[in-house]
């Protein structure tokens, strides 16, 4: 029991440790003149997501220079609202095999553009009237590429299913950690970056063979020594992930996760693990100290339990519309992660494919 009680409260320190910090888009302007600004939007098959996001964009505090959207060989109606809604539209067809599609999709549309600025943004993202402007005043600022990870509206039940890959997403990637050093990488749905930078490091050709993009970008980055700062959204800038049912859900995350794991900088590793690991058995011992009739142990489980509910409600209020039942009974959200984590090794391992938006991907060795 020592044992188990030490390793609990160690992952608990080690949460507390990966979720302490979370920088939010600055709530004042800058008095600088601020930069000319394409807005990037890659988009497959989004004729539901694009009215939203380009209404948005029509309602930003500050003119935007020019939107492209990037039609990646949509079957559905993609490039007429994109069209209709005053995005300049650019048809691809005919995908080169060694790329990945979005990362096909965003390079095109940075070759077409014409600012000095370029802001990548998800289909599926929605933006406060004021979000473009304090992107770019926080460009203006640290003179250097920014990403945001979006706060994640959830509304339908078993979207409550991602809340431990949100977490993971963030705390690994060392946004909001204690520990300061270079970043995993970028985050994919919202990227701000100068011309200058982006065609200097080859843009997303440099990573058109990887499933995770944004994280590869970011390691490049890192490779060349240049600088980037990462947010979070808060409610200037959030989005609702795989939206159409719980298999899409599945199949984005089972995409992205242990590809995304091998690329985590071995300290922020060690924590999310022995996080995690404290909250496997959280999940655990209560229920098996009290059917086995220890109450006294079962106190001392209960208690810690209660501590890693009440730590999970104060950090996931920060990053989603998670329902508070579902962080209470969080063991059921962490069994559904490490099932689809442990279907992502395996495939990885196996080299198997995944589907995602109609394609084929083989998950990277």
């Amino acid at each position: 029991m020592i044992f188990t009680l030490s390793l609990i409260v160690t992952g608990l320190v080690c949460g507390y440790l990966l979720f302490i910090h979370f920088p939010f888009l600055s709530e004042t302007y800058s008095k600088k003149k601020l930069s000319n600004l394409t807005i990037i939007i890659p988009a497959r098959n989004e004729q539901e997501n694009l009215l939203g996001i380009l209404r948005d964009l029509k309602q930003q505090t500050i003119e935007i220079s020019e939107i492209i959207c990037v039609n990646d060989c949509s079957s559905d109606n993609t490039a007429e609202i994109a069209s209709s809604n005053g995005a300049k539209v650019i048809n691809i067809e005919n995908k080169p095999c060694e790329w990945i599609g979005k990362s096909w999709a965003c390079f095109e549309g940075a070759q077409a553009s014409k600012s000095e600025v370029i802001l990548f943004l998800d289909a599926d993202v929605r933006l406060a009237p004021s979000a473009i402007e304090k992107l770019l005043c926080e460009y203006t600022k640290n003179r250097c590429p920014i990403s945001v990870q979006p706060f994640h509206t959830v509304l339908k039940p078993y979207e409550q299913f991602s809340l431990f890959f949100n977490l993971i997403e963030i705390g690994a990637n060392g946004v909001t950690t204690a520990i300061k050093g270079k970043n995993a990488g970028l985050f994919g749905p919202v990227i701000m970056i100068d011309r200058l930078t982006y065609f200097s490091i080859g843009g997303h050709k440099s990573v058109r063979t990887s499933i995770v993009d944004d994280i590869d970008m970011g390691r490049v980055l890192n490779e060349k020594n240049i600088k980037y700062k990462l947010f979070l959204g808060n409610r200037d800038i959030c989005f609702r992930m795989y939206g159409n049912g719980l298999r899409s859900l599945a199949q984005g995350w089972t995409k992205n996760y242990a590809t995304g794991a091998v690329k985590t900088p071995l300290s922020l590793f060690f924590l999310t693990f022995l996080w995690l690991s404290s909250l496997i058995c959280l999940s655990i011992y209560p229920v098996y100290t009290f059917f086995t009739a220890d109450y006294y142990a079962f106190a001392i489980y209960f208690l810690l339990y209660t501590v890693a509910v009440v730590h999970l409600l104060k950090i996931t209020e920060k990053i989603g519309s998670f329902a508070k039942i579902s962080i209470v009974l969080f063991p059921v959200q962490l069994l559904f992660f490490l099932y689809i984590f442990f279907v992502s090794v395996l495939k990885k391992i196996l080299r198997r494919e995944v589907i995602w938006k109609g394609r084929k991907i083989k998950l990277e060795k």
